[in-house]
């Protein structure tokens, strides 16, 4: 019995396999952070070919009249926070807030002369944040008479839990219509913008590269092993 093969090919050694599989690793990962790219690219996106260079001025009043659609970027004013709010805190430390939601109302709407705390039924706008920390952090950056914002309901919804917790003290509202202002956030550059697209098509093609790569790596060895086991079956014939 005879092995002759029709061509001298090296087989796939240890190094190999594992150079492949390391290969084939790079391919995934850079597809997975083609595909971050290319989300982060249209999320931010969305906001920067809509946003003005620099923000608008608007009451939170003419804010819930316009709605979500029209300039993102804004400096807000004439509102009142009201008393009930929703926080995140961290995991590590419950005094120190990661994440905050409070209802707020035009300024209009409100009868100053009347005490108590401000609990409106219905609320039409939130701000949003991740930056304050605590109390002292949401009365420097939102008891102001202004307050630089970026309104996001067109890529970001409430968390079903977070809109639970607040439908219990303002029963009345629609969170779903709410505004969502995200206070303290500016809109990417469109150069930025572009850059994260650039990004992604580098990342996809690197991908699709290493992917490619990898499997022409691991073509040799089945090659070898057919035309061995075809001369063996002429042989035994």
């Amino acid at each position: 019995m005879r092995l002759v093969p029709s061509q001298t090919l090296p087989a796939l050694n240890w190094f190999d396999y594992h150079e492949e599989n390391t290969v084939q690793k790079l391919g995934i990962v850079a597809l997975v952070g083609a595909a971050a790219l290319g989300f982060l690219t249209y999320t931010e996106g969305t906001l920067a070919f809509h946003s003005s260079a620099e923000p608008e001025e608007i009451t939170l009043q003419k804010l819930i009249e316009r709605g979500p659609d029209g300039n993102p970027y804004v400096h807000v004013g004439n509102f009142l926070l009201c008393d009930n709010m929703v926080f995140q805190h961290n995991k590590n430390n419950k005094d120190s807030w990661t994440h905050v939601w409070v209802p707020a109302v035009p300024m209009e709407e409100v009868d100053l002369t009347v005490p108590g705390p401000l609990r409106p039924n219905n609320v039409k706008a939130l701000f949003f944040s991740t930056k304050i920390r605590n109390e002292g952090e949401l009365k420097a950056r939102l008891v102001q008479p202004k307050v630089q914002a970026l309104v996001t309901n067109k890529i970001t919804s409430l968390d079903s839990k977070i809109r639970d917790m607040l439908q219990q003290s303002y029963g009345g509202t629609d969170f779903n219509k709410c505004l969502i202002i995200q206070e303290g956030r500016s809109p990417f550059s469109r150069g930025a913008v572009f850059a994260l697209a650039g990004g992604a098509v580098v990342a996809l093609a690197a991908g699709v590269g290493f992917l490619i790569a990898a499997r022409g790596r691991s073509a040799p060895a089945g090659d070898v092993h057919d035309r061995y086991t075809n001369d063996r079956s002429r042989d035994e014939r």
